[in-house]
């Protein structure tokens, strides 16, 4: 919890969900930075990310979209049954764009590429949190042919 003026912030809570255990640990720095966000837990394949994500009832789920064991979209068809009000974060390589759809239908609420910013994460995470959907550019251009986004985020087509 943090404090601002009289004004108390409760911090987003967060799983992170990777294959690969640096980039947890990059995405725990980058997000701890922040200030915004707080890691309660993290997890390597799917088998292992359900029963915390479960148990812990985070904010938010940010996750790499392919795990050993599946991907990011059977976590969420199982989870979501359970608290439908968590929102889930992906962060994918350009080539698994073409799951953009699929992830969409499954309920990801944030779809960004490898090359994300912390500004752009952050951005993203507080997307989600609105109910929001929150699509990295350049995706968003392969995908929908985007000609050009305005500075404040709007697509024009």
């Amino acid at each position: 919890m943090l404090l601002a003026g009289a004004e108390v912030i409760l911090e987003t809570k967060a799983i992170i969900v990777s294959a690969y255990p640096l980039v947890i640990e990059g995405l725990k720095a980058v997000l701890g930075i922040s200030g915004e966000v707080s890691i309660i837990s993290s997890a390597t394949s799917c088998a292992e990310a359900i029963p915390k994500i479960k148990s812990l009832s985070p904010d938010v789920v940010i996750a790499s979209f392919q795990l050993p064991d599946g991907s990011v979209c059977e976590i969420v068809k199982v989870c979501k049954l359970d608290n439908p009000s968590i929102k889930y974060i992906v962060i994918s390589s350009a080539d698994q764009g073409k799951y953009f759809e699929e992830a969409l239908k499954e309920g990801i609420h944030a779809f960004l590429l490898n090359s994300v910013t912390q500004d752009e994460l952050i951005v993203a995470i507080k997307t989600a949190l609105a109910d929001e959907i929150y699509i990295h550019p350049k995706l968003a251009s392969a995908v929908f042919g985007v000609k050009r986004m305005s500075n404040d985020g709007s697509i024009y087509l």
